[in-house]
């Protein structure tokens, strides 16, 4: 399994990337040749001279290394250096190799993606204080597979056997406000007390706030363990922690449970995805169950189906 890099770690791969970027590899004793060696068929002589000591200073940098890449990277180059020479620009790497006047060129000349890729690319490694850092990707994370109604049955068993009331209340919460709306950690953590209200036979409503914010009513089979998770909570109170600046508050509640006889691990996260299952199964329009859920696109439904069993009634979609 991936795992999810710290920002500290990312700080430091964007400073090793930057640090890279500035002190970079000589080029090839056979591409430095080339680069010294090189004149422009579209231009002339009194149109390339002027340019060729930046183009040289900028070429010199590239990460380039194909012969093939780099012939067309220095034709590329020598025709946008020439545009910036004609548009007056002062001509040093600081000033010309900047992405927002390399688009200005690609759509003034009507040059291809292609031509602007190489562009940026060559700006990435002769100003990298200069352009924008590159996005650093990640794997995406799959969605772990539902629990089953076995493993929902040992964890509800442990959420209502706990020692200690305040225990027993904090793991309802988690439990019942995880599986019966599809909230995480991340939701838990703004939720307060005036948050959620109990309207007796029309249900629990959630209003959810954070940056997914949202109203979800909570599935009737779970509205007694909810009704649990409440109990005793002042009037402004905070359903799960103490702070809202505190991060996976719900793993710390877990952790602090105690768990006696066979139970899987108890994650918001995976029984969120047991909650959206349950309404992904059941007669919920798709567009409700996105804006209960809180989803931005279908990914995750499309990989929480794919946990699902296929048998399928086609008939259905009559």
């Amino acid at each position: 399994m991936t795992r999810k890099l710290s920002r500290a770690a990312m700080r430091r791969q964007r400073v090793a990337l930057l640090d890279a970027r500035a002190n970079p590899t000589p080029l090839p004793a056979e591409l430095t040749a080339r680069a010294e060696n090189f004149v422009p068929s579209s231009l002339d002589e009194a149109t390339w001279l002027p340019v060729r000591p930046v183009f040289l200073a900028v070429i010199s940098r590239t990460s380039t290394r194909g012969a093939d890449a780099f012939a067309k990277q220095c034709s590329a180059l020598a025709g946008y250096l020439a545009w910036c020479a004609a548009e007056g620009l002062e001509l040093d790497p600081a000033t010309v190799m900047r992405f927002p006047l390399i688009d200005n060129y690609v759509a003034a000349s009507r040059r291809s993606s292609t031509c602007r890729g190489r562009l940026r690319s060559a700006a990435r490694d002769a100003n990298p204080a200069g352009v924008p850092a590159q996005a650093i990707t990640y794997p995406h994370t799959s969605v772990k597979a539902p629990y089953t109604a076995a493993e929902m049955a040992a964890i509800e068993r442990v959420a209502l056997n706990q020692p200690t009331a305040a225990q027993r209340r904090g793991m309802c919460a988690v439990v019942g406000l995880s599986r019966g709306a599809g909230l995480d950690s991340q939701d838990l953590r703004h939720l307060a007390r005036p948050h959620v209200e109990d309207q007796g036979r029309d249900g629990i409503w959630v209003d959810v706030r954070g940056s997914r914010p949202r109203l979800v009513p909570v599935r009737r089979a779970w509205e007694p363990m909810v009704r649990i998770g409440l109990e005793g909570l002042s009037r402004n109170q905070l359903v799960i922690g103490t702070s809202t600046t505190r991060r996976n508050i719900a793993a710390k509640i877990v952790e602090k449970a105690t768990i006696l006889g066979s139970c899987p691990k108890i994650e918001a996260s995976r029984l969120r995805t047991t909650w959206l299952a349950d309404v992904l199964t059941a007669d919920v329009p798709l567009a409700v169950v996105m804006a209960v859920s809180g989803l931005s696109s279908a990914r995750t439904i499309t990989e929480v189906l794919a946990h699902l069993d296929a048998d399928i009634d086609a008939g259905a979609a009559r």
